[in-house]
C-alpha cells in the first residue's frame, strides 16, 4: 500500500504567497510544499519560517524552498508571483510586470515536467489567469476549468475534502478553497 502525500507548490514568497502556504500548512491541507521565489533567500526564510509554525501542530509539514524547475511533482501550484504595488498603482498597473515575470515562469515550468493544476492569484488575476491559459508550452486543462470540473480534480485526483470548498459565484466558474483563507 502507498500513501500519497498532498504536493504544492508556490511561486512567489511575498506576502500572498507566505499567507497562502502558512494556511496551507496550519490547516493541514498539505504534507510537501514547495516554495519558489526569485529571492532565493526568501524563499529560504518562508520554509524555515512554516517548519517553525508548524512543529506543534499534530500533522506533519515538511517545507522546501526550490527553483520553479523543481515544482514538476506538485499536483497544485500556486502563482502568487509579481511585484508590490507602488503607491497610487492599481492592479492593471501592475500587468506589464507581471506577464513579464510569468514569461520567465512558464518554460521553467514546462521544463519540470508539472503536468498538474495551476490557480493564479497574481494581480491582475483574472487576466493573469486568461494569459496562463493561452501561454504557449502550458496545457489549456492545467489552468483554467471550469468549477465543476476544477471540484472534481480538487476532490478526487487531489484528495481534498469536499467540504473544504464552495462555489463562489454561480454566475462566473470560480471557487473558493477555503483552506487558503486570510489569516
Amino acid at each position: 500500500m502507498s500513501i500519497k502525500l498532498r504536493k504544492i507548490g508556490i511561486i512567489g514568497a511575498g506576502h500572498v504567497g507566505s499567507h497562502v502556504a502558512l494556511s496551507l500548512a496550519t490547516q493541514g491541507q498539505v504534507d510537501e510544499l514547495y516554495i519558489a521565489d526569485v529571492d532565493k533567500d526568501k524563499a529560504i526564510s518562508q520554509a524555515e519560517d512554516i517548519k517553525d509554525s508548524t512543529s506543534y501542530l499534530p500533522h506533519q509539514v515538511r517545507a522546501y524552498a526550490v527553483p520553479v524547475e523543481d515544482l514538476g511533482d506538485c499536483d497544485i501550484i500556486v502563482n502568487a508571483s509579481g511585484l508590490l504595488p507602488v503607491k497610487g498603482q492599481d492592479r492593471l498597473d501592475m500587468l506589464a510586470g507581471t506577464i513579464n515575470i510569468c514569461k520567465d515562469i512558464i518554460p521553467r515550468l514546462k521544463k519540470s515536467g508539472f503536468s498538474g493544476i495551476i490557480i493564479s492569484i497574481s494581480n491582475p488575476a483574472d487576466v493573469i489567469a486568461a494569459y496562463l491559459q493561452k501561454a504557449p508550452g502550458l496545457s489549456k486543462t492545467q489552468n483554467y476549468l471550469f468549477w465543476y470540473s476544477f471540484w472534481i480534480l480538487l476532490v478526487y485526483k487531489c484528495s481534498y475534502p469536499k467540504s473544504t470548498i464552495s462555489l463562489l459565484s454561480p454566475s462566473k466558474p470560480m471557487l473558493w478553497v477555503n483552506t487558503v483563507s486570510p489569516l
